[in-house]
């Protein structure tokens, strides 16, 4: 059930599998709010109720972690946002284009459609499509996690991604170096 799986992809972001970083924002200047807050990427945004993030300047990037039960953040070197999530598939739409959800730290919990990057596949209900769809479930049918690197978006609104998938990775750390690249492998 879609209960399962926003429980599944909590306990993840729990599990020291998450690799978010954020930008810090001042509210007025990006949501017309008051204070500061995080735009953790994906339109996903942590709006801090008290002046937590008013040591840092806006534009500076965090990289955040979940230790001890809460979300912790410390500066980052990285010159630019990564975009790197972990995720859940929900649906394999076709070859080229999936249904997740993603994990984008402090809770927040976005559902998105991705189109893989650098890949274009037959549409399904050709034989090709069918084919490449049937491969690409078989693959992640057992890979509860991925982690996903978005760009841009698309004309239909759907991030740009690449997808890393792999089963038995016990860490986020194992899954980007032994995992697979969806992307290449298409």
């Amino acid at each position: 059930t879609q209960r399962e799986v926003y429980r599944k992809v909590a306990e993840t972001s729990r599990s020291g599998w998450e690799f978010n970083q954020a930008r810090v924002i001042n509210l007025k200047d990006e949501l017309g709010l008051s204070g500061y807050g995080l735009d953790l990427g994906l339109r996903a945004y942590f709006i801090s109720t008290n002046e937590e993030f008013a040591d840092y300047s806006p534009g500076q990037i965090l990289q955040l972690t979940y230790k001890q039960n809460k979300h912790h953040w410390s500066e980052s070197n990285a010159r630019e946002m990564q975009y790197l999530y972990m995720a859940h598939v929900d649906r394999i739409i076709d070859g080229d284009t999936l249904q997740v959800t993603i994990h984008c730290g402090f809770g927040i919990l976005r559902k998105q459609r991705l189109r893989l990057r650098g890949v274009d596949t037959p549409e399904r209900g050709t034989t090709e499509g069918n084919r490449i769809h049937e491969w690409v479930e078989n693959e992640l049918r057992s890979c509860p996690e991925i982690a996903i690197r978005t760009f841009r978006t698309d004309k239909y609104d759907r991030y740009v991604a690449d997808v890393i998938y792999g089963l038995g990775a016990k860490d986020r750390d194992e899954l980007l170096t032994t995992g697979n690249s969806l992307n290449t492998k298409l």
